[in-house]
């Protein structure tokens, strides 16, 4: 981010990019696996691009979310400097177990279904304060 970004709307920003990136960049790279081929998705998405939009949408709803968290959480600036790092650690926690799991759920399958899909805001909803929660435990070193 530039220096001109506040320090406020970074981490939401950040969020938010890579959020976008989940459901593009595993079905960019998995032709690049081997044995693996362009998946139904994308050949949909091909046809009708409203589909991935849904999907998109869909899938950036927690990553929103986790934004608006940390837009408000990591504002306040009177904390002792101990305080703040651990709520930044516990929002980079909670971004890495969103990652993680959105990332693996959006690896295209062979069989072309995939309804982990249709359950990663309920999965991202149970992953998000565990990661929170380790990233401040992190955090406490």
């Amino acid at each position: 981010m530039s220096a001109s970004t506040p320090s406020h709307l970074r981490w939401p920003l950040i969020i938010l990019l890579l959020g976008a990136s989940v459901p593009i960049l595993p079905r960019l790279l998995a032709p690049l696996l081997p044995g693996s081929e362009v998946d139904s998705f994308a050949r949909t998405f091909l046809r009708d691009p409203g589909s991935g939009l849904f999907l998109l949408c869909w899938t950036m709803a927690p990553f929103a979310t986790l934004a608006a968290f940390a837009h408000v959480h990591l504002r306040e600036t009177r904390l002792p400097e101990r305080v703040a790092m651990a709520r930044r650690w516990g929002v980079a926690g909670a971004l890495l177990a969103l990652l993680a799991v959105g990332w693996f759920i959006h690896l295209p399958r062979p069989n072309g279904a995939n309804l982990g899909e249709a359950f990663f805001v309920l999965e991202a909803a149970l992953l998000m304060p565990i990661g929170y929660g380790l990233g401040r435990l992190c955090a406490l070193r």
